[in-house]
């Protein structure tokens, strides 16, 4: 497990990175001349003998590369540094447009065997066109799960079945396009699917073949000796293909993806449905931002220097260092509302203190933690079984999992690690039910599915 802590600390360290930064070094592109840039380096093979590559990130945000070539059969690209995550490459020429889904890019690093090929595509458009029927986004699916997707359907190309045919009809199709022509359309686009309320099927809104591509070609690309003027035959093919894709992988057995959450508005109720200062201890100041501060509980069966870190423990608590968010990212569901997210990924069964501050980056606790001398305990479980741990806070409130001087009366004063102090089954120190609603009644356990869980990662998964 500690190599996994490990892996997962330096991913979250590199992702604190911009582009640009370290030390810069010289690199030779397939022996051509020196250039003296930090870089981030994707390598694969291509049949494509002069394309354009261009990145593009969950969002839809496009990554020009600062270098590239191909040479024999073989491409290497060159990004300026940065820890790119949740990104596709795109090796463009005339028509033909491939696409790979790339393991995360580490900053001033380099991602070999990146092939750029019809399955890399057929890849891509099966993982788009699962997005409306799943009500997911490609900015909720992890590396990891794009590469364990990668994987399962490997297999899957190379017996007979709708996914091999698929990719049998994109090769034939590639193979028929022009890439001498100038122009801003590819025979492939990203599909639209949808899923019949009725019948429960699939239905393709927008073909991952482009019309108008068909229509120019009159093209017998289904190789049954009719012309195709439509996407219809393709269509059908990419429905059945996309019935035996699947976006899931096994949740990693050590860790967990832990998100808090803080709301941070005015009249918020407390966990005695009492009302919250929240400025008994804090001062209210503009420009003022949530940080997260915590450690390792010295009662917690988990002892790890690197987590005590990750969480704002370098040998003593440090406050305001370790930003929340209100901006849609990070594990914050919605920018601009004033309630703060921060994501870590925790070891199972690890026991930690933490608390919240309302200040400026490297301001001392005077006047910006919640409250002082105390904590708030929590236990990361997975208590409800949805791959997350999830704990939804109102800032500055002293009748819930503090620890000490505690303000419900039925929690005698302290809190301990077992305690339900509202009765709603669950102890206060653990994932509980939420009360979205702030009348004091939990509504129930809330997923925070709008960042992507945490899965075993895609080296240690095996196809079956």
């Amino acid at each position: 497990m500690r190599s996994k802590l490990q892996r997962a600390l330096a991913l979250a360290a590199v992702s604190l990175l911009g582009p640009g930064c370290g030390l810069e070094g010289a690199f030779n592109l397939y022996g051509g001349p020196p250039h003296t840039q930090p870089v981030s380096t994707v390598k694969g093979t291509i049949s494509l003998p002069d394309p354009t590559f261009v990145g593009v990130d969950s969002a839809g945000k496009t990554i020009t590369p600062f270098a590239s070539k191909v040479a024999d059969g073989q491409y290497e690209v060159n990004f300026i540094a940065g820890a790119y995550a949740g990104m596709r490459l795109r090796a463009i020429q005339g028509e033909v447009m491939y696409e790979a889904f790339m393991p995360r890019l580490p900053n001033e690093g380099t991602v070999e065997g990146v092939s750029l090929d019809a399955r890399s595509t057929a890849t891509v458009k099966l993982v788009e066109g699962l997005l409306g029927p799943t009500g997911k986004t490609l900015g909720k699916l992890s590396d990891d799960l794009l590469c364990i997707t990668g994987k399962k359907l490997a297999p899957r190309y190379a017996v007979p079945g709708p996914s091999a045919e698929l990719v049998r009809i994109m090769e034939r199709i590639i193979a028929r396009a022009n890439l001498d022509v100038t122009t801003s359309t590819q025979v492939f686009q990203s599909p639209v699917v949808s899923e019949d309320e009725a019948t429960g099927q699939y239905v393709v809104e927008t073909s991952a073949l482009n019309p108008d591509w068909v229509v120019r070609a009159n093209y017998d690309y289904d190789g049954n000796g009719v012309l195709n003027q439509t996407t219809e035959a393709f269509d059908v093919l990419f429905l059945e293909a996309l019935q035996g894709t699947e976006l899931s992988a096994p949740p990693d057995p050590d860790l967990v993806r832990t998100v808090f959450t803080v709301n941070f508005n005015a009249g918020k109720l407390n966990g005695a449905c009492g009302q919250i200062d929240r400025f008994r201890w804090v001062r209210n100041e503009p420009g003022r931002q949530m940080f997260f501060v915590g450690g390792i509980h010295k009662t917690s069966p988990v002892q790890d220097i690197l987590v005590d870190a990750m969480l704002g423990n370098r040998g003593g608590w440090t406050p305001n260092q370790v930003s929340m968010y209100d901006d849609g990212t990070n594990g914050d569901q919605v920018a601009g509302d004033n309630i703060w997210s921060v994501a870590f990924d925790l070891p199972r069964g690890v026991r930690i203190g933490y608390k919240y501050t309302w200040g400026n980056k490297g301001d001392l606790w005077t006047g910006t933690e919640e409250w002082p001398g105390n904590q708030r305990i929590f236990e990361v479980q997975d208590v409800n079984g949805d791959g997350y741990v999830a704990r939804f806070d109102n800032f500055g409130d002293e009748a819930t999992n503090k620890d000490l001087y505690n303000l419900n009366p039925k929690s005698g004063g302290t809190l301990e690690w077992d305690e339900d102090l509202n009765g709603d089954g669950q102890p206060e120190a653990r994932e509980v039910p939420a009360d979205v609603d702030n009348d004091c009644v939990p509504d129930g356990f809330v997923t925070p599915d709008w960042v992507a869980p945490l899965t075993v990662s895609c080296e240690e998964f095996v196809a079956e």
